[in-house]
C-alpha cells in the first residue's frame, strides 16, 4: 500500500500533483515512458503539513507573523527579518519519529537498489505550483543524519524572505505553504542544462532547445554562466542553430556537498556537447 508520507516514483502518477508537487509528478511520468531518471521518491505535502503540525513551529510561525501588517511584509526589507527569524526558529527541527523512520527506510531501499551506501542524493522541493527558483535544493546530500536535515530545510524554505513576499504581493496567505520534497540519486555530470520542448523564446512548437554547460546543472538554473545553445527540428532532430558562449565558471561535486570552480582555459569556448 503506497504511503501518506513517501510516494516512490513507481507509485505516483499524473493525478498526484496536489500529493507530491510537480517536480515529483514529473520526475515520475518521466521515469514511466523509460527516460533514464535517477532512483527516487518524494515526501509528500501531508508530510509537510504533519512536520509543521506535530512539532508546534507551525503555529510559532503563525505567532511570529501575525505580529506583521500582511501588506508590510510586500517590502522585501520587512519580508527579509521575518524570513531570517523563521529560518533560525526552524534550525535543528527534527521530523515526527514514525516520519523519519519511514524516510530512514526509503533511504536504505535507495541505497540497496544504487549499490552505494550512503548513497549521494539531490533533495529538491515540489510544489503544487510551479516556482521556479523559489524554493530551495540542496545537492550531494549523504547518509541519514544530513539528509533528515536538508529535507527540513527544503520545507523551511517556504519561509525564505523572497517566498513571504512572494505570497504576500499575490495576496496568498504567508504564514503557511506546504510543498512536497523529491529525493532521487545524485548525478556527477559533466555537463547538464535544460530541454525546452517548445523554443520558449519564439514559441515554436517544431523546435526543442537545449540550454547547457559544463559540470551540475544549477550554474545554468541559476543563471551563473552564459550557456550553450542549440536549437533543433523536432521532426528531423537536425541541430538547426549553436551558440556556443564563453563558460567561465561550473558546478562540481566534492567530497561534502558541491563548489564553485573557474572552466580551464581550452574548454571555456568550446561546446558542453557534441551533436
Amino acid at each position: 500500500m503506497a504511503s501518506d508520507l513517501i510516494r516512490w516514483f513507481k507509485d505516483i502518477n499524473k493525478k498526484h500533483v496536489q500529493l507530491v508537487g510537480r517536480k515529483g509528478v514529473s520526475l515520475a511520468e518521466l521515469t514511466r515512458t523509460g527516460v533514464h531518471v535517477p532512483p527516487g521518491f518524494a515526501l509528500t505535502l501531508e508530510a509537510h503539513e504533519r512536520m509543521m503540525r506535530e512539532t508546534g513551529i507551525g503555529e510559532e510561525v503563525c505567532q511570529y507573523l501575525g505580529r506583521f501588517e500582511k501588506r508590510s511584509l510586500q517590502d522585501f526589507s520587512n519580508s527579509e527579518k521575518a524570513g531570517n527569524h523563521i529560518l533560525q526558529m526552524m534550525k535543528g527541527i527534527k521530523l515526527p519519529e514514525d516520519m523519519r523512520s519511514e524516510l530512514f527506510k526509503s533511504y536504505e531501499k535507495l541505497c540497496e537498489l544504487t549499490g552505494i551506501p550512503d548513497v549521494p542524493v539531490s533533495v529538491r522541493s515540489s510544489g503544487p505550483v510551479s516556482h521556479p527558483g523559489l524554493f530551495d535544493t540542496y545537492l550531494n546530500v549523504q547518509g541519514k543524519a544530513e539528509l533528515e536535515q536538508k529535507v527540513v530545510a527544503c520545507w523551511a524554505s517556504v519561509f525564505a524572505p523572497r517566498a513571504i513576499a512572494n505570497r504576500a504581493q499575490q495576496g496568498r496567505p504567508v504564514e503557511k505553504e506546504y510543498i512536497g520534497v523529491v529525493i532521487l540519486q545524485m548525478v556527477n555530470a559533466r555537463s547538464a542544462g535544460v530541454l525546452f520542448s517548445v523554443n520558449p523564446i519564439t514559441g515554436n512548437l517544431n523546435e526543442i532547445v537545449i540550454e547547457g554547460s559544463w559540470g551540475l546543472g544549477e550554474s545554468v538554473v541559476q543563471a551563473s554562466v552564459a550557456p550553450d545553445r542549440f536549437t533543433i527540428d523536432k521532426r528531423t532532430l537536425e541541430v538547426k542553430e549553436k551558440i556556443i558562449n564563453e563558460k567561465l565558471r561550473e558546478v562540481i561535486l566534492t567530497s561534502q556537498g558541491t563548489v564553485v570552480e573557474p572552466v580551464s582555459l581550452e574548454r571555456q569556448a568550446i561546446s558542453c556537447i557534441n551533436d
